[in-house]
């Protein structure tokens, strides 16, 4: 039995930027709402440099926590954490 495999030029990853959060406790709670309500996502931290905590306005924290989900996803994950203190909603359709 012989099987081919054929390879598209269609776009695999659908993941996208959905949200910015500044501190650990609200990571976690973000996690289990997600983890609740099985959205799929990948979670990208950056530690911010001195500079940037002195001159950006969004924060002055020292990590920076982006949260990836699925294009999908995205319309639901904002209804459910519309309310939710302190993260920042990145993604825009």
């Amino acid at each position: 039995m012989s099987t081919t495999v054929s390879f598209t030029g269609a776009k695999v990853n659908n993941e996208t930027p959905f949200c910015r959060v500044y501190n650990l406790e609200t990571k976690d709670k973000l996690e289990k709402i997600f983890y609740k309500n099985r959205i799929s996502f990948f979670v990208h931290w950056e530690e911010r440099g001195f500079f940037k905590r002195i001159f950006n306005s969004e924060s002055k924290e020292r990590l920076v926590f982006v949260f990836l989900i699925h294009s999908d996803e995205v319309d639901r994950a904002t209804n459910l954490v519309q309310d939710m203190q302190g993260l920042k909603i990145i993604t825009v359709k």
